[in-house]
């Protein structure tokens, strides 16, 4: 088959490696009791590996996670079921 290569294998399409990183994550999320999940962009470029310090920090002060911990910590805290959320 000439579109499968010398190695008579096709490399993984992106939709592919998008669903086996999406059911590791799955994987990972039901094997603990998460109760916080926020996703933050370590950079505009989309590019693995680099990270934007000040664009994490900013991220995080706007979505008030240091705020949302404290409260959590002092006892004041809701906790959805994994199954509900």
């Amino acid at each position: 088959d000439i579109e499968a290569g010398e190695s008579g294998k096709r490399p993984p399409t992106i939709t592919t490696q998008f669903k086996a990183q999406i059911k590791e994550l799955m994987t990972t999320l039901k094997a603990c009791s998460p109760h916080y999940v926020r996703c933050i962009k370590p950079n505009e470029q989309k590019t693995p590996g680099l990270v934007e310090p000040d664009r994490m920090l900013h991220q995080v002060q706007y979505l008030n996670v240091k705020e949302n911990v404290a409260v959590r910590r002092a006892g004041f805290c809701f906790r959805m079921e994994y199954g509900l959320f």
